[in-house]
């Protein structure tokens, strides 16, 4: 090897390096200061995996969505990325109102009663089932929620999963929660 190879395999571990780094520190950051959501969990199944368990996550807001034409345009125009807009209650539990392009999060005013999600549209096909824009499911990414083995007997109590949000939709689940929003993870 020369010497310009060296430099490049240092300069790539290097970059790779802050690139790991700067991810973990911006979702710890999310996790303290990101406004805190919760959205009804669907049936959930715990796995078992070779180090641990998880849980398999499907949310209500994770349904069948008859789109409007601003929603339609929005889908195909981001290769079904977009902002769900999320309406929260007065104890922080999130339904689906509607959708935003990727860049509109700026243009959202800020409200207490509302945050955006970051997800992904799918078209649905339906049989004998007729919107004039069709029907799509949204998918939130983070799907799925780790816990220590042999404890997934507190997690059977789940009805919904803790998010932290930032006002750009980037999200974290840091938790699931019982019907009385308690989160199940014990802190230490």
């Amino acid at each position: 090897m020369n010497k310009s190879s060296n430099w490049v395999l240092v300069l790539t571990a290097l970059l790779a390096i802050v690139y790991v780094n700067l991810n973990a520190w911006q979702s710890q950051r999310l996790k303290l200061h990101g406004e805190i959501l919760f959205l009804e969990l669907a049936p959930v199944d715990p796995l078992s995996l070779v180090q641990g368990q998880y849980m398999r996550l499907r949310f209500g807001i994770e349904k069948r969505y008859d789109t409007t034409q601003e929603d339609y345009q929005i889908i195909q125009n981001n290769r079904g990325n977009g902002l769900a807009i999320i309406n929260l209650d007065s104890r922080r539990i999130g339904t689906l109102t509607g959708l935003l392009a990727p860049n509109q999060w700026r243009q959202q005013r800020n409200r207490d009663d509302t945050v955006l999600l970051q997800i992904h549209a799918q078209s649905v096909d339906l049989p004998r089932v007729s919107t004039p824009f069709g029907t799509h499911s949204i998918r939130i990414q983070q799907n799925s929620f780790l816990f220590q083995e042999n404890t997934e007997d507190r997690y059977a109590q789940a009805k919904y999963g803790m998010f932290r949000v930032h006002k750009d939709g980037h999200y974290v689940l840091v938790d699931l929660a019982d019907e009385d929003l308690r989160p199940l993870t014990p802190q230490p």
